[in-house]
């Protein structure tokens, strides 16, 4: 008898919900990041990082498909009063189990 063994060799696929590509926001709303997940093992860990700035995100599984798992990450940020038009970047990474 055996018992097959998987390794863990893909990283996690992000797909961006929201914001959408080009949104323009202005001082006072609240931008809102989704992102769907999906890994062969499981995400981690998440990290959002908007003009230097690391926020906080909130990451949840949803169901484990098959051979998979699917999962969701969130974010809000304020939008602060600026004085002059300004394109801010952001950065989204995660994780999993095996560092992928």
């Amino acid at each position: 008898m055996s018992v097959a063994v998987r390794a863990d060799m893909a990283q996690p696929v992000v797909d961006v919900v929201s914001p959408l590509n080009g949104a323009v926001y202005q001082s006072g709303e609240v931008v809102s990041f989704e992102f769907s997940l999906e890994d062969e093992v499981e995400v981690t860990s998440a990290a959002l990082t908007l003009d230097g700035d690391e926020l906080a995100v909130d990451l949840e599984a949803r169901s484990w498909p098959g051979q998979s798992w699917t999962g969701r990450a969130t974010a809000e940020w304020s939008v602060p009063e600026l004085f002059e038009p300004a394109d801010l970047q952001w950065a989204f990474t995660v994780s999993d189990p095996t560092g992928n």
